[in-house]
């Protein structure tokens, strides 16, 4: 028969076994209704209504309070700055998949995408977008080298630095295979490396400055950057109104010019209009004679504090530079620098060492820096004991002077050199550290130019007098037109109503009549300029170029003292379309006015024997000037012409 069951008297009375004698097992199929079995690891306990089952195959503890069913969902958390606590009931589950992005892409760099608002770390966190105007916060110009552990503000300290200390050297490619004139700027930094960068500072020619020399070279005093009329330093303080028009003249009648010192060779500028003259004459207390005719009654005026006439003669100063001019393929690289540098051949790798320029070592004589003329050379007639404009005609005297100063038409009709009187002579009857420019100073202003411009085409950036419809040595303007420009490059346009009357007719208004490059007045047009120190032999196969870095040897159809260059120029005119390896010197013929170099070459052809050299173009040459503008078909001892004119340097 069947076990009977066993249960106690009443609910919750008795055991089985006692706490001092407990039974060693108890075997049975439910207890309480529930299944209790024993696994390999662990045990399950099952049962319920609805049965369940717990397995517990791991050691556990089970403490704390539970108030409901916990149960996995869809994980909903938020992305922010700080944990926050929650309220939500749900747990994770260790293979659940966490929405942190948003499948849209941003528009662009700077731009929130179009995702959910509940994806912030996608749709509201926005990378800011740098531009050219983003501040650099913590940034102080330095210097030195740039290395591979600087960070890009330190980077651009190093530069900025070095710019403004000229030490970084700065300068142009010129692809040779294209015929565009434009070149490419860059910089060279730590280990010759070319960075192609578009500068637009330019430590060295930012120096060069209009000052007055004496006799004797020795500086008396710089000019006002801008305004060549005054000192530096020293405004004017003699200023008023005219009272009176009278031609040439200006009258102020309640002034007192002869009492306040005011001495012929002075400026005097009509503030009214801004046109500037010479004074030729103090005519008494209340009037001056003035080169020009620019005044009429009620015209404001100032005079100038500078008398160059008196104290000298007018010079730009160029501050000694370095250079590399070297040539990588077909790019030709030209890159200058006030300290010395080394550039490596994008190429071919090779390392090149920079040189300071010829010019600066001219005779062998080392120059921190070197003196170019700021004007025309106009004539000083010893036996008149006075500067006189030049009428294009008259022979000067072997004691007469050529001197750069402002307010006269220029010296021209006269020899480069040998056949007295020549231009040799008389710019060193100034003084005995006075010459006649070379070639090698003239190399340089078009290196200085270059590398400013970064184009080939100066005319483009420099327009001259060059445009005239004709010839005549009367259409020539005196020198000083650019008095006004001080130590900034810029042109001057035509005054038909003016000053320029004469050329009505002969030159369309609105084009110009003068130029100047950082103070040198018309370093070509106008009228052509001998250049010494450059003697060409033209035999069968071309111009053989011979030239000369000392003065003192300089000679006419020779090549005594002259250094053979190798080059032989071609034997054909035309516009300039290569020049030869680190020199201003013709080596190709091709192209127009708008390729290549863009200025002319003339050459007096096969075996025509030695010849000079006159540069710039004159002011009717039109689009085939320049300043790389060169002919070489003159004799320089059997050839002048009231076309030709003379600059000075020292």
């Amino acid at each position: 028969m069947a076990t009977r069951d066993i249960a106690p008297q009443a609910n919750n009375e008795g055991s089985i076994g006692t706490a001092a004698k407990k039974w060693a097992n108890v075997q049975s199929v439910l207890t309480n209704d529930l299944t209790l079995a024993k696994q390999a690891t662990g045990f399950t306990i099952a049962g319920g209504t609805t049965s369940k089952t717990l397995t517990v195959p791991l050691d556990a503890s089970v403490s704390g309070t539970n108030t409901g069913d916990q149960t996995g969902g869809t994980p909903a958390l938020t992305l922010g700055v700080a944990n926050t606590a929650g309220t939500s009931t749900n747990f994770i589950r260790r293979d659940d998949t966490i929405l942190a992005f948003d499948a849209n892409n941003p528009a662009a760099l700077g731009t929130a995408g179009p995702g959910s608002a509940t994806v912030a770390a996608r749709r509201d966190h926005v990378h800011t977008n740098p531009t050219l105007a983003t501040v650099l916060t913590g940034y102080t110009s330095g210097a030195g080298t740039v290395a591979s552990t600087d960070s890009v503000l330190q980077a651009i300290q190093k530069l900025n630095g070095n710019f403004e200390a000229g030490n970084l050297a700065y300068g142009v490619k010129w692809n040779t295979a294209n015929s565009s004139p434009t070149l490419t700027k860059g910089i060279v930094v730590g280990g010759g490396v070319w960075i192609e960068t578009a500068y637009s500072s330019f430590p060295i020619q930012e120096q060069m400055k209009r000052c007055v020399l004496n006799a004797t070279k020795a500086k008396v005093y710089d000019l006002d950057p801008t305004d060549s009329i005054n000192k530096i330093n020293v405004a004017p303080t003699i200023t008023g109104a005219a009272t009176s028009t009278t031609a040439n003249k200006l009258v102020a009648s309640a002034e007192t010019f002869s009492t306040k010192g005011v001495v012929a060779g002075q400026w005097v500028k009509n503030v009214t209009t801004g046109k500037r003259s010479m004074i030729t004459a103090v005519d008494s207390n209340t009037a001056l004679s003035v080169n020009d005719d620019i005044f009429v009654s009620g015209n404001a005026y100032s005079v100038g504090t500078a008398n160059p006439k008196v104290d000298g003669a007018v010079f730009t100063e160029v501050p000694a530079f370095h250079y590399v001019w070297t040539e990588d393929g077909t790019n030709t690289y030209i890159i200058i620098s006030q300290s010395p540098f080394v550039f490596r051949k994008p190429s071919a790798g090779t390392l090149v060492e920079s040189v300071v320029h010829p010019w600066f070592n001219e005779g062998g004589v080392y120059s921190t820096a070197k003196y170019f003329s700021s004007f025309e050379s106009v004539w000083y007639d010893t036996s008149a004991s006075a500067y006189l404009s030049h009428d294009g005609a008259t022979i000067c005297a072997a004691d007469d002077k050529a001197v750069s100063l402002p307010g006269y038409t220029p010296l021209t009709c006269q020899y480069r050199g040998t056949t007295s009187p020549n231009y040799r002579t008389l710019h060193t009857n100034f003084g005995a550290n006075f010459h006649s420019n070379g070639f090698y100073g003239y190399e340089a202003i078009w290196i200085l130019m270059t590398t400013e411009f970064a184009s080939l085409n100066v005319q483009t950036y420099l327009p001259g007098f060059t445009a005239a419809s004709g010839w005549s040595y009367a259409y020539c303007r005196k020198t000083g037109r650019t008095m006004g420009l001080g130590n900034a490059s810029g042109s001057v346009v035509v005054d038909l109503a003016g000053l320029d009357s004469v050329l009505s007719g002969i030159l369309t208004a609105g084009l110009y009549v003068a130029n100047s490059y950082r103070g040198i007045e018309n370093i070509y047009g106008h009228i052509w300029k001998w250049v010494d120190g450059a003697n060409f032999n033209w035999i069968a196969t071309g111009g053989k170029a011979w030239l000369s870095n000392n003065p003192a040897q300089w000679a006419e159809g020779t090549s005594t003292n002259y250094e053979d260059t190798g080059y032989q120029l071609p034997l054909s005119n035309g516009y300039t379309s290569a020049l030869f390896p680190g020199r201003l010197l013709p080596k190709l013929i091709a192209g127009d006015s708008a390729t290549y170099l863009c200025d002319y070459f003339y050459q007096p052809g096969a075996s025509a024997g030695w010849r000079g050299l006159v540069s710039g173009g004159a002011l009717n040459s039109g689009v085939i000037a320049g300043p790389a503008h060169l002919d070489a078909t003159d004799s320089g001892s059997g050839s002048r012409d009231a076309i030709i004119g003379g600059r000075s340097a020292a």
